[in-house]
């Protein structure tokens, strides 16, 4: 079960949604449906959906899964979790239940010195897409309701294939094969020039530019200071209920999320800045 920055809990963290006992949350541009069990609600704590019970003690976190074989998702298992706030060994081996679940238990310690005990179930496609289930508490007081509510999650849990819903293709014809573009000048020879290009195009692939100078003219001097960036990488546009969000994945791992909104006379804003969308003269 890998811990790690998803695109599952990326949409659910935009959205700041409150997760209620027996909704059904369904996220068509990935794939990805369940209901929370009976008595079970949570929000997003980090890069987590986390879920809390009226009764039973500890918590239940959700997360993407990208393992493609249930080999590689047992492997994975077994090396524990080292991230966040969690230092976890596997307590005995992870099991095969079938080509698309495994499940085991972890051991160790949360936020450094609690003790706690977890269970773990990892759900797949065999396509690279999947959910995994921690539910985890203080270890003297592990029982078989925390097992029994990861297992009540991860029976209705669907792995579909993604379907882009209405509002997705509405920014997917707004957006690709476009260059945005966005240019701020201010002042004069104490001034600041800004441009940022972004050209999306329809093969999912992006090159990425800015510029950014600044000037001065005082009793020290004239002087300047420039930064500029021409990168590239792939992006994805999808939306979770009538949100919708553009994210560009650098090909040296950075990662910039833009949330996707209108002004008033219909130029896309991304972030609070709005762009011009221009065809784009070239593509890769």
């Amino acid at each position: 079960m890998i811990i790690k920055r998803s695109l599952l809990i990326v949409l659910l963290f935009f959205l700041q949604l409150e997760i209620k006992a027996q909704e059904q949350v369904s996220l068509e541009d990935f794939g990805l449906s369940f209901t929370v069990p009976a008595g079970w609600t949570g929000d997003i704590q980090g890069e987590y959906l986390v879920l809390g019970h009226t009764t039973i003690p500890g918590m239940m976190i959700l997360m993407e899964n990208p393992a493609t074989t249930i080999q590689s998702l047992i492997a994975t298992a077994q090396k524990g979790i080292q991230a966040d706030g969690f230092n976890f060994t596997t307590d005995g081996t992870f099991k095969t239940i079938n080509s698309k679940r495994a499940e085991g238990y972890y051991k160790g310690t949360y936020e450094y010195s609690t003790k706690v005990k977890a269970y773990a179930v990892g759900l797949i496609d065999g396509q690279g897409k999947g959910m995994s289930i921690i539910i985890l508490t203080e270890t003297g007081v592990f029982s078989d309701a925390h097992i029994n509510a990861a297992n009540q999650l991860a029976k209705p849990v669907k792995l579909l294939t993604p379907k882009a819903p209405a509002i997705t293709k509405q920014w997917q014809e707004r957006l690709v094969g476009k260059k945005l573009t966005y240019r701020d000048t201010r002042g004069g020879i104490n001034g600041t020039r800004e441009t940022r290009i972004i050209t999306l195009c329809p093969n999912g692939t992006f090159t990425f530019y800015f510029d950014s100078n600044v000037s001065f003219d005082g009793p020290g001097g004239f002087g300047y200071a420039n930064s500029n960036e021409d990168s590239r990488g792939n992006y994805t546009i999808y939306s979770v209920h009538n949100d919708s969000y553009l994210t560009l994945n650098f090909d040296n791992g950075k990662e910039i999320e833009y949330t996707l909104t209108l002004d008033s006379e219909g130029y896309p804003v991304l972030e609070g800045t709005k762009f011009i969308a221009l065809d784009a003269e070239v593509c890769d």
